[in-house]
């Protein structure tokens, strides 16, 4: 029988970009499609385009109606929604570029 290898390692090197968490999606292996020149994933998404509904929709920071809401959607906003958990959406504000949750 062959033998068989011993399992490997891989780290990239060299420069980083500085990303804000509040504008740039990159998390949990999830990194948006913009970035697959500068920051290695397991999977790059691209993003959907919608519109806010609701007068006003807090974005918050986590899926939840209880997380801390770090900006809004306003009616008739654009958003780019780019992963999706049960009934919420998360995403950018295409306007001033936040990251965040919408229900």
């Amino acid at each position: 029988m062959g033998v068989k290898p011993e399992p490997f390692e891989v780290r990239l090197t060299g420069p980083r970009p500085r990303l804000d968490p509040r504008r740039h999606l990159a998390r949990d292996g999830l990194v948006e499609i913009d970035l697959a020149g500068s920051v290695a994933a397991a999977r790059y998404v691209a993003p959907a385009a919608m519109r806010g509904r609701l007068p006003v929709a807090p974005l918050r920071g986590a899926p939840s109606g209880a997380a801390t809401a770090v900006s809004e959607l306003l009616y008739g906003e654009a958003f780019d929604i780019f992963d999706s958990e049960g009934d919420w959406r998360f995403g950018r504000t295409v306007a001033d570029g936040y990251l965040g949750w919408v229900a």
